[in-house]
């Protein structure tokens, strides 16, 4: 059995809404055109795109807060915590249980697990807020803005636009018709564009699509992809499976990239399961999965992203785990390269 994706998301019948969406938007972002934004004291990096998610920035924020640790910064990042329980400030540096994550959201709670408290998450909606309260209780040298290019207040020193390559081309059409929050021409406003290739081959080629606005693009993709057990063992390359029949399931913006993903490596996909993105599973839902996999005696894959919201330990759960890889832009040179260029002209 082969599990096929949507070819796009395109609905035309749903244009006349997504004019009416365009309008509402226009006033919006003349209204903000009006607003001087802050722009932070200590080097700000803002993480957005255009479209409903999908993108990676989760990933890439990740990426980018272990490469500053690494080189000697003290990193802290700033989330909304979309569709999180509680509306508090909440601070994280240690990945929270289950039951927990739903106070923090999930993405908090993913880059808590990553970074494994060698750095400091905050989250509330009011990022403007929101910052004022870090700085007064740490002392950063380099603050993410996760999703933020749809927040005006705060103007990052270095704004990172992120594009699937999936979504990049046309057709380009705003919601609800089609995936973008914003008009295309809004990726002119960031100071450098990125393309996710994912787990697909990268073509340099694409970066044509985003020449016209004048801004530098970079590329990064997926690779080094592991299944890791829930339950003892050690993790294994994803490509070592070929050939083996598996079940899978997610509930992430894009869940057709864990099928597409697991396809192309050859795997056997004889079941997928998709949830709506940042769905709360409940335990009959995963156990319904995991009886499933355990009677047809094969192994059941979900995404990092989502195992953190029931954290299961099972024999036949395994979970996805991937590494970003930066490719480089027309000038030679990697985005991490870009931004501590900028860090080290700030300071």
């Amino acid at each position: 059995m082969r599990v096929e994706e949507p070819r796009g998301w395109a609905y035309p019948w749903l244009l006349p809404l997504s004019v009416l969406y365009g309008l509402g938007w226009w006033g919006w972002d003349r209204w903000n055109r009006r607003r001087v934004p802050r722009i932070p004291p200590v080097y700000t990096i803002g993480v957005g795109n255009l479209v409903v998610g999908g993108t990676g920035k989760t990933p890439l924020v990740g990426y980018l807060a272990k490469f500053f640790l690494k080189k000697g910064y003290r990193v802290a990042i700033l989330s909304r915590g979309y569709r999180r329980r509680e509306r508090g400030i909440a601070r994280l540096t240690t990945a929270p249980p289950a039951k927990e994550v739903g106070r923090y959201g999930d993405e908090p709670s993913l880059y808590a697990r990553w970074l494994e408290g060698h750095a400091s998450i905050w989250i509330h909606r009011d990022r403007k807020m929101l910052l004022d309260v870090l700085l007064r209780k740490e002392q950063p040298d380099v603050i993410l803005l996760d999703d933020n290019f749809q927040y005006r207040p705060l103007r990052p020193h270095l704004q990172v636009v992120l594009f699937d390559r999936r979504t990049l081309l046309p057709p380009r059409w705003l919601l609800p018709a089609g995936p973008y929050r914003e008009p295309f021409s809004r990726a002119a406003t960031g100071d450098v564009l990125v393309i996710n290739h994912k787990t697909d081959e990268v073509n340099p080629a694409l970066a044509g699509v985003l020449a016209p606005f004048g801004r530098p693009v970079y590329h990064i993709a997926y690779r080094d992809l592991r299944l890791h057990p829930t339950v003892g063992g050690a993790a294994v390359p994803l490509e070592a499976w070929k050939g083996r029949e598996v079940m899978a399931f997610s509930g992430i913006a894009d869940p057709w990239s864990l099928s597409r993903t697991l396809q192309r490596a050859g795997l056997r996909l004889v079941r997928f399961r998709r949830f709506l993105d940042h769905h709360r599973y409940r335990p009959r839902e995963i156990r319904s999965l995991v009886q499933e996999a355990e009677r047809r005696r094969i192994p059941l894959i979900t995404t990092e992203k989502d195992w953190i919201r029931f954290q299961l330990a099972d024999p036949s759960l395994w979970v996805l785990r991937l590494r970003v890889v930066e490719y480089p832009g027309e000038d030679g040179t990697v985005l991490s390269e870009v931004l501590l260029r900028k860090r080290r002209t700030i300071a």
